[in-house]
């Protein structure tokens, strides 16, 4: 939590530094996939910076947000039960 109270606070580069640190931590120790499980991770880390994949879940919510409009404005959902 102390990384994610920071980011919030503004202090991106600091924390990009300590979060590399933790991932190299976890590679080393054997991790296979890197799930951004707090919105505020992906502001600091992201796919390109390390070498296993990196599962962002705001880009699964954004898609589903999209969907769920396309599927609005098609009149596929009643606004109201929405």
């Amino acid at each position: 939590m102390y990384q994610i109270r920071n980011i919030r606070a503004g202090r991106i580069a600091e924390m990009r530094n300590n979060l590399m640190v933790v991932v190299r931590q976890l590679i080393d120790k054997g991790a296979m996939h890197k799930l951004a499980a707090y919105t505020e991770i992906p502001l600091t880390i992201n796919k390109s910076d390390i070498e296993m994949p990196f599962v962002d879940p705001m880009e699964y919510l954004a898609e589903e947000a999209i969907g769920q409009v396309g599927e609005l404005l098609k009149g596929k959902i009643n606004f109201l039960t929405f």
